[in-house]
């Protein structure tokens, strides 16, 4: 591989890995809780500064409280990162959010108690924190793992989906949570072995120990963890507290010479934006809390979290920063000789650590430039491959347009915003109006052209309100567009089948279409529901996915297609011409039937258009399609549409959508196709 292509093969493997759903989980939560980490170290700063208890005795109280509160927040912050990243793992793994981060912060909880009764409340502390984090994706997996092989308890005994999956979930979980802790509390014996004077990286040399721990520690960051932490948990902070020269120990040169602004030195990392003259929106914002080494703002904002290009200074500046420092201090070249704080901003830490001396001042702000040096190259290549450069390139010639790309930028997120308000208030307007009715199905007949005779429905969403009015469907998009997709498909399956069962001890047995998503059955689970829920009434349940809401995993979408056939559930493509009418993904599922959207048969009027609707009907006949013809209001449609090999047509020539008796009442009246004339119903 030459260098090129191990260039592009980085950065694609790094912007692949950044956008993988598991570690895109890690970074949502991680930025869902920077408030409870800048807080934290916010009150570990007042914590670890001078007592002020003997000055002012009111400062006793707020101290006292202070300390409290962030012992509080210590102890039940794993909790909380275990509840919250569960749950956005959960979601990413199509599971319930809810139930993925409860069993997460169960699961945490638990070993935590055990592992205080076994070892003692400070090992338990530590570990807790440790499998905080890892917890969730053990949990997750492992019920992914257990769900996959354990048989359903309950199956749809009329119980709604949300009890049912419940209930089902119960001896996974169970089996879930004694697998992850037999697990971990092997892990945590090994960990127990390793405190204190037993781990044996304390026994290599200094200068060893501390590579191993800015190298360990700084690419957990770059993966989203919190490296610091993490590698003290594991290490202990013993390694921390050996001394350089005199009493200075490694935290000091840490703090006061390598890591400013936080891990990875990102202080330096602000100060090369501000030398090529870009600073970002981000680095303006998180310039006050660097000044006190509080970097999670950069790290998961910027971010530097998997990006390509500022993961190997974010590593490299500490290494070398390291080693240098380390040299420097323990030759004496640079006094230093008081322990600082790891807040304590630069230059008044470079001040109190080498005792007021201007060397370690001077190194100090030398080493800050060092880190800037070394970010700078890195930053520009950032800069220069992103699209904004690349807009600004391509717009900087006299001849074109200018472009303001920041005010474009500020513009497309307004609309995007605005759309996003607009999507919600409307989705709003439609529970509105579905909490002031009730939800039903209408049923529009379809007619054989052959006999004339009704060949099925199409089950259609309707809203009836308290004053007798019925609305819809308008409110359906509204809904989609929100992401209530899922449920209101979900809906619809089951009062269809309501409705099939009622239909049936009355001796009344049509087939039924139900729209749905190609999405939603892309989805493993609704797939599954609806073949359970359909049951019995599998030969007469046809699903109609409208063209237009093809899945982007197609491949998903066609092998849960096949599995519904097997079950007997016919499939058609519903609105087909509005969409991207693409029969080389229709050739490839396994469909019955394909309706021709009646924006084509409106074009009919036209020479052109006449042509187009004969030929792709005699093209979906040749590929041996059931062709059904939808929207026919007028005879002269009705004729048109026979004479291009129609077979079924649906439209309000015939008849509007009507209520469940009243299309039975029509179907009666008209006959059924295959029932030999008109339908024999139960007395």
């Amino acid at each position: 591989m030459n260098k090129r292509n191990y260039g592009l093969w980085y950065f694609r493997t790094l912007r692949a890995l950044s956008s993988a759903g598991p570690l895109m989980a890690i970074r949502e939560t991680f930025i869902a809780l920077l408030p409870f980490y800048i807080a934290s170290s916010l009150l570990e700063f007042w914590v670890s500064a001078a007592d002020l208890s003997t000055v002012v005795p009111l400062w006793r109280v707020v101290n006292l409280a202070v300390v409290n509160l962030h012992d509080c927040l210590t102890q039940f912050f794993p909790l909380v990162v275990s509840l919250v990243l569960g749950a956005t793992l959960a979601k990413y793994k199509n599971m319930d959010g809810l139930q993925g981060g409860a069993l997460s912060a169960f699961c945490l909880h638990l070993i935590v108690f055990m592992l205080r009764q076994r070892y003692g409340e400070d090992f338990a502390l530590k570990m807790g924190a440790l499998f905080g984090i890892f917890m969730p994706f053990l949990v997750v997996y492992t019920l992914l793992l257990v769900q996959a092989y354990a048989p359903r308890t309950l199956h749809d005994v009329g119980l709604s989906p949300l009890l049912t999956r419940s209930i089902n979930l119960i001896c996974p979980a169970v089996v879930t949570v004694a697998l992850v802790h037999l697990l971990l509390l092997q892990v945590a014996q090994v960990f127990a072995s390793l405190q204190g004077q037993h781990n044996p990286i304390l026994h290599l040399p200094l200068v060893l120990q501390g590579v191993i721990r800015v190298c360990v520690a700084n690419l957990l960051w770059s993966f989203g963890l919190h490296g610091e932490n993490l590698f003290n948990l594991v290490v202990g902070k013993e390694m921390l507290q050996q001394t350089v020269v005199g009493d200075f120990t490694m935290a000091s040169l840490l703090n006061s010479f390598v890591l400013f602004g936080g891990a990875g030195g990102t202080l330096s990392l602000l100060l090369a934006m501000v030398l090529r003259g870009r600073v970002s929106a981000i680095g303006k914002i998180s310039a006050p809390f660097q000044l006190f080494n509080i970097n999670e703002i950069m790290v998961y904002g910027h971010p530097v979290v998997f990006n390509p290009y500022l993961i190997l200074p974010f590593l490299l500046f500490p290494v070398i920063g390291f080693l240098l420092s380390y040299a420097v201090v323990s030759s004496g070249w640079v006094a230093a000789v008081h322990n600082v704080q790891w807040m304590m901003p630069v230059g008044l830490s470079g001040y109190v650590a080498g005792g007021g001396r201007a060397s370690a001042i001077v190194f100090q702000i030398a080493m800050l430039l060092l880190g800037a040096l070394i970010y700078l190259p890195f930053l520009k290549l950032e800069q220069q491959d992103s699209m904004v450069h690349k807009l600004e390139k391509l717009f900087s010639e006299e001849a074109r347009p200018q472009l303001d790309i920041a005010n474009a930028a500020e513009m497309r997120y307004a609309i995007i915003y605005k759309k996003r308000l607009t999507i919600y208030s409307e989705a709003m307007q439609a529970i509105d109006l579905l909490s002031a009715g009730r939800m039903c199905l209408w049923y529009q007949p379809k007619i054989d052209v052959r006999t004339a005779q009704v060949s099925g429905f199409e089950a259609l969403l309707r809203v009836e309100l308290r004053g007798g009015k019925v609305v819809g469907p308008a409110f359906v998009e509204k809904l989609e567009a929100a992401g209530y997709s899922d449920a209101l498909n979900a809906w619809v399956v089951q009062e269809a089948v309501r409705n099939l069962q009622a239909w049936k001890e009355l001796g009344f047995a049509p087939e039924v279409s139900l729209n749905v998503t190609a999405d939603f059955l892309a989805n493993k689970d609704s797939v599954a529901n609806i073949i359970e829920r359909v049951g019995g009434f599998a030969g007469q349940v046809k699903l109609e996915m409208l063209e237009s809401s093809f899945s982007h995993d197609f491949q998903k979408t066609q092998r849960h297609v096949d599995e519904l056939s097997r079950a007997g559930i016919r499939l058609s493509i519903d609105d087909f011409g509005s969409g991207y009418s693409n029969l080389a993904l229709l050739n490839k599922l396994d469909i019955e039937a394909i309706k021709i959207d009646r924006s084509l048969l409106l074009d009919v009027s036209s020479e052109r258009g006449r042509v187009l609707y004969r030929e792709l009907c005699a093209l979906i006949r040749q590929l041996d399609y059931e062709l059904v013809a939808e929207g026919v209001e007028t005879e002269a449609d009705a004729a048109f549409v026979k004479s291009c090999g129609v077979k079924v047509i649906q439209g309000w020539l015939y008849s509007r959508a009507l209520p469940l008796q009243q299309a039975m009442e029509y179907a009666v009246q008209r006959g059924m196709v295959g029932s030999g004339g008109r339908v024999a119903l139960a007395a």
